[in-house]
């Protein structure tokens, strides 16, 4: 497969890397070391934004049917529910979804995934430690370079 990028990690940003890529034409790899998607959540809240992005992919109804919206947060202290924060329509008037939609990373990454298929390209699960080896070279090699992209704030 002829390449311009490899994508590694098949989580929700390394999904959603990938799909925005593959609308703008160019040739990408998603490779992940582990053997399919996740099972479990380790995120569950969606905002505005990436709500508004799932439209382009055309998966943003497909999302909202299977996620809840937010409609405030508690604080607990001690055991004890201390405060409430109403979140309703926190993006009124910005956003064509001015709300917070709680849903589930699996569900995320399931729906990212088939955007993907559906622009013929898919994850390369279990990829090959080689793969990996690269991967966490350039990971550990874009954090200790001196090169003006990688120096921190």
């Amino acid at each position: 497969m002829d390449t311009d990028v490899l994508v590694v990690g098949a989580g929700p940003t390394g999904l959603m890397l990938a799909n925005q890529l593959a609308r703008r034409g160019v040739r990408a790899r998603i490779i992940d070391r582990h053997a399919g998607p996740a099972l479990e959540s380790r995120a569950l809240g969606v905002q505005a934004r990436t709500l508004e992005i799932y439209s382009h992919f055309g998966i943003v109804q497909q999302a909202l049917d299977l996620g809840k919206r937010a409609t405030g947060a508690n604080i607990w202290v001690q055991e004890r529910r201390a405060a409430r924060v109403p979140l309703g329509d926190i993006g009124r008037d910005l956003s064509p979804y001015p709300f917070l939609l709680i849903l589930g990373q699996e569900d995320n990454e399931r729906l990212l995934g088939d955007a993907l298929r559906n622009q013929g390209m898919a994850v390369e699960w279990n990829a090959p430690p080689a793969f990996r080896t690269a991967a966490a070279s350039c990971s550990a090699m874009r954090h200790t370079s001196t090169v003006p992209w990688a120096r921190k704030a």
